[in-house]
């Protein structure tokens, strides 16, 4: 194609000159940035902020470190990653394992003896008061929770290494969630508390003269419980055994639940701080070979290939422009169903500036 009307491309060797005289122009000084590089007190002050401390100096800001909200001098990546862990929403929920286990040690004796299993399974499915319409449904149900029961018995109820419920007793559990479900949506349907059947003929399995015996609330509850934790614990088994895939969602990002957290940095969306989404470096995207890798000075935490194996609960964002006239508006939510980020926010000039995550509240500039 002709370049400014010519009737032949120009050659490469007029290229290579305008290449070279490009190469030698000096962009004109940061017009926010004093001549010599250095800060003023109001962009110092907002320096800190970006990493959450109270305060940072040039050399602490050299040497990866600043002044924690305590006061205390720490490592920006150590603390950072405090922040993240001290505020998970997943590590509450996954460090009740232990009680988790506890009263599925005390139900795997009653799942493992087919008679009491059995009076179990008739107690919540079967009765003069049930529909005979539903009698097939309820049969399928019953043998659900006869099969998740069975499954209970036969798995070895001890964390793993990383505190975790293993695969077996965790499809276990999970079995035994879905047979629960079934029985609760055709307990809605019918009209009749099948749940409270189900946990009464528990109790009464368990029932001994000594004292503190589990009540049929205690029993719900554990159950409940055992349920809800379970779903997470399965969720973040299958998100481990996809490592290195596109269906990695690094749920736990990198937390145990063995260990115990401290935040001391101020963070900006409930979870983390601004460095916990990106990084304020001077050299950054230097490894993809880009042109001025300083430019922007925002480079991403993590690279493209890591980002795009990034889910829910941190999410990456989509980079389509917003839509027309939607500027100003901050549109980094997780849609409804919580499986991906719509929109971007508007108004992110800057190339190789990346969303490593959002949360489930939207966010600023920054």
């Amino acid at each position: 194609m002709a370049l400014n009307g010519n009737d032949a491309p120009l050659p490469p060797a007029e290229f290579q000159r305008l290449t070279d005289f490009a190469l030698q122009l000096t962009l004109p000084p940061n017009p926010v940035r004093a001549l010599d590089n250095s800060l003023s007190p109001q962009q110092a002050h907002a320096r800190a902020g970006y990493f959450g401390c109270s305060s940072m100096s040039d050399a602490q800001f050299a040497a990866r470190q600043c002044s924690a909200l305590d006061g205390a001098s720490v490592d920006i990546e150590t603390e950072t990653r405090a922040c993240t862990c001290s505020k998970h929403p997943l590590l509450p929920t996954l460090r009740d394992l232990p009680r988790v286990v506890a009263f599925l040690g005390e139900l795997g004796p009653l799942a493992g003896d087919s008679e009491a299993r059995a009076r179990i399974v008739s107690a919540a499915t079967q009765g003069p008061d049930l529909p005979a319409e539903r009698a097939d449904e309820l049969a399928r149900i019953g043998a659900a929770l006869d099969a998740a029961f069975v499954a209970l018995a036969s798995a070895e109820l001890e964390l793993d290494a990383e505190a975790l419920l293993p695969a077996l007793a965790s499809a276990a559990v999970e079995s035994l969630s879905l047979a629960f479900e079934a029985l609760r949506a055709a307990a809605g349907a019918i009209g009749i508390d099948l749940e409270s059947r189900l946990f009464e003929a528990v109790q009464s399995e368990q029932a001994s003269p000594a004292p503190g015996a589990p009540s049929v609330a205690d029993v719900a509850a554990a159950f409940r419980l055992a349920l809800e934790v379970g779903r997470v614990n399965a969720a973040v088994l299958a998100d481990r055994a996809a490592a290195g895939t596109g269906a990695e969602r690094d749920l736990l990002r990198g937390c145990r639940l063995d260990a115990t957290y401290t935040c001391r940095l101020r963070v900006v969306d409930t979870v983390t701080t601004c460095h916990g989404c990106h990084t304020l470096d001077s050299s950054g995207n230097a490894e993809h070979g880009v042109y001025r890798p300083a430019a922007p000075r925002l480079a991403a935490r993590r690279s493209r290939a890591e980002i795009s194996r990034s889910r829910p609960p941190f999410a990456p964002c989509s980079r389509a422009p917003a839509a027309a006239g939607a500027a100003g508006s901050s549109a980094c939510v997780l849609d409804s169903a919580g499986s991906r980020c719509r929109g971007s926010p508007p108004g992110r000039a800057l190339r190789g500036e990346w969303r490593s995550g959002c949360m489930r509240s939207s966010r600023g500039r920054r």
